[in-house]
């Protein structure tokens, strides 16, 4: 039968052993703080914002006939007209323009307000582009000091573009900057996707990733079609990553002394490569071919490495299985 003192030392143990757990993630939570507020992001966003108001600036109000274009549809947005494309023709879709006429609602309509909204989404690049380094050096062995200097380049990179692409990113051409968010956008969902996927994620996760790269290439076709090149890198990757799957699971399969592991491995991929499939076949068909000249394998025969029952290798099966090995860089 416990007593109140038998249940207060327990609570006293209870709560020291607690005490450094809580101690040790109020240092770690404290330190995470410590590191947004004074992340170099801030410093390359204050670089970019500094730098497209002196491009803003010394245009002193002047738009060409484009920008002007997409400011009237801009207030004809407000006035209850919702075009799909720009004036005059059937591609790059009016995302800027509704973008402008939230401004308009909230600001009034004028040229430094038309200005403002690449000026914004100038910076959303550069914290995108933060971002998309943070996602690429998050599977790799480098040290937190070396992160931190890539991730700072490739956001003054994008803070501090060459003078033509950084005046292009502060006029309203149509969709300019927005394809920019939508690259950097469709290439984050792209690696995390792939990370994710091999990490075992659920059905469920997977098919609300898959959903949200189509959505982002179906906008980003539909406000410029020159995203066409982040879509192929971004296929690209998504077939490189599956390649280096592949290639892996041949290397358990192929390697001797894992036998067991080969077939257990076997039967999960088989029906999902086929470069496996013919790999496999080659291999049975060679055992039949020997087995079918050579006959059952005599009492004192030794056995072959490899070669189950120790039947012989058919002389045709490294040459068969050559391009297949090749196709990864394999060793028969």
């Amino acid at each position: 039968m416990s007593t109140p003192n038998a249940h207060l030392s327990a609570n006293i143990v209870a709560a020291q052993t607690d005490a450094p757990v809580s101690r040790v993630q109020n240092a770690n939570l404290a330190a995470s703080r410590r590191e947004r507020f004074f992340s170099p992001l801030w410093f390359c966003l204050l670089v970019a914002l500094g730098l497209r108001i002196f491009l803003v600036v010394h245009t002193h109000g002047v738009i060409d006939g484009d920008e002007a274009l997409v400011g009237i549809q801009a207030e004809r947005i407000l006035h209850g007209d919702f075009p799909v494309y720009f004036y005059g023709q059937a591609y790059m879709g009016s995302l800027e323009a509704y973008l402008i006429a939230i401004l308009f609602a909230l600001f009034g309509s004028s040229v430094w307000t038309l200005r403002t909204e690449p000026v914004l989404l100038s910076l959303a690049v550069v914290w995108l582009t933060w971002r998309l380094a943070r996602t690429l050096t998050e599977t790799t062995s480098l040290s937190r000091s070396t992160r931190r200097i890539f991730m700072t380049v490739a956001a003054l990179c994008a803070a501090i573009p060459p003078l033509y692409d950084g005046i292009i990113e502060g006029r309203t051409y149509g969709g300019f900057i927005e394809m920019l968010v939508v690259i950097l956008l469709l290439l984050i969902s792209t690696i995390r996707l792939t990370s994710r996927w091999f990490n075992g994620a659920s059905r469920g996760e997977l098919a609300w990733r898959w959903a949200g790269i189509g959505f982002l290439v179906g906008l980003g076709f539909w406000i410029y079609p020159l995203i066409a090149s982040a879509v192929l890198a971004a296929g690209l990757w998504i077939l490189g990553r599956c390649l280096l799957e592949m290639r892996q699971i041949l290397r358990k399969l192929c390697c001797p002394s894992r036998h067991r592991r080969r077939h257990s491995t076997g039967k999960s991929a088989l029906f999902k490569y086929p470069f496996l499939l013919i790999y496999c076949w080659i291999d049975l068909w060679c055992c039949d071919v020997t087995a079918a000249h050579t006959g059952p394998p005599a009492a004192n025969r030794s056995p072959s490495p490899g070669v189950p029952d120790g039947r012989a290798a058919h002389p045709l099966r490294p040459l068969l299985r050559f391009p297949v090995l090749c196709q990864f860089g394999l060793r028969g």
